[in-house]
């Protein structure tokens, strides 16, 4: 059985193994390989914590909303993705 862990301190964990790569005794593109791979992992766990709140994402040269895995708008600008994501949030967002 595996434990319930609490996804910011399991992301700051990997963080922080990320950090400790940089500082490691190791070749300089290893300690960066250590450290993009520990980076990729938190930032994947913070991703899916967040993953019910609504975020702007770009997209080749296009920005999305998204909700998860749900994209809600598309837009040209980022501004346009401002204005979007906000009329979302004053709507309540897909819930």
């Amino acid at each position: 059985m595996q434990a319930t862990r609490n996804p910011s301190t399991h992301a700051a964990a990997w963080k922080a193994r990320a950090f400790a790569a940089l500082r490691a005794d190791s070749s300089l593109s290893v300690r960066l390989r250590r450290y993009n791979e520990a980076m990729a992992r938190a930032r994947e766990i913070e991703a899916r914590a967040s993953a019910g709140a609504l975020q702007i994402r770009p997209v080749g040269g296009m920005w999305r909303v998204c909700q998860g895995d749900a994209v809600l708008a598309f837009a040209a600008s980022y501004r346009a993705a401002c204005q979007s994501l906000a009329a979302l949030e004053t709507v309540g967002g897909a819930k």
